[in-house]
């Protein structure tokens, strides 16, 4: 296993505290983003390993959160999370420069398994 920096972006608090509980555990260093305009003013003041981006959230999805980060010269890789897996959305993600998407629900165990994928790619 590896020790990253992680940032965690979803607007589901329910969501949020499960997931930075299970990746704490297993030994991540996690900071949470309840949305994209906090996400991106978080990666202004901080660098991450792994950015897990959630897709569909109100005001700003996981994709204009992703173009803004690229604008700002983002260096983390990025997961997206998503519950709804629209091959179109997904798509546009990784084209986007996401290095990969996580399916929620996903236990920290598979998303850990992702992180790892992605850390060493």
């Amino acid at each position: 296993m590896f020790s990253a920096k992680l940032l965690l972006v979803d607007n589901e608090p329910n969501v949020l505290e499960a997931m930075q509980l299970g990746l704490s555990i297993q030994g991540y260093e996690v900071h949470v983003a309840v949305n994209g305009p906090e996400a991106l003013q978080i990666v202004k003041e901080k660098q991450f390993d792994i950015i897990l981006l959630d897709l569909i959230m109100p005001g700003m999805n996981g994709i204009e959160v992703l173009k803004q980060m690229k604008k700002i010269g983002l260096t983390s890789k990025v997961l997206i999370l998503t519950a709804y897996a629209s091959h179109d959305v997904v798509e546009e993600a990784l084209d986007e420069g996401a290095c990969g998407y996580i399916l929620k629900p996903s236990s920290a165990k598979e998303i850990s398994i992702e992180i790892e994928k992605a850390l060493t790619s």
